[in-house]
């Protein structure tokens, strides 16, 4: 039960014709003119009635969504009960950092300048 939302990029040719520039995982919902955040706004409303509305009345309203192909459903991997588990060692590291020398090459005498990490 997961649902990943994409962004499509068109552009339109001298014929109007529809071309796919670009397909977006991760696509930004700024709201940086008018038309976005119209955009945007209805994006996000029409998402919430799809998830959380249509789960409890499949007749609910699903805003500008439409069901273009229902494919079969994605089998899910039995769970096998394996334990993932990470193993190792920690790595401790000691080492003193300066900070005495400025930008123009002179070193600075203080010793309360000087950090272990």
């Amino acid at each position: 039960n997961s649902f990943e939302l994409f962004g499509a990029d068109f552009m339109l040719g001298e014929d109007l014709k529809p071309w796919l520039i670009e397909i977006n995982c991760s696509p930004t919902m700024a709201r940086c003119t008018a038309v976005t955040t119209e955009m945007c706004d209805g994006v996000l409303e029409d998402t919430c009635k799809l998830i959380i509305d249509r789960k409890y009345n499949r007749t609910n309203d699903t805003g500008r969504f439409e069901l273009i192909h229902k494919g079969l459903p994605v089998p899910v991997p039995i769970y096998i009960g394996i334990d993932l588990r990470i193993e190792g060692k920690t790595c401790k590291t000691s080492r003193t950092h300066n900070n005495n020398s400025n930008t123009n090459g002179t070193h600075n005498n203080n010793n309360n300048n000087n950090a272990a990490i």
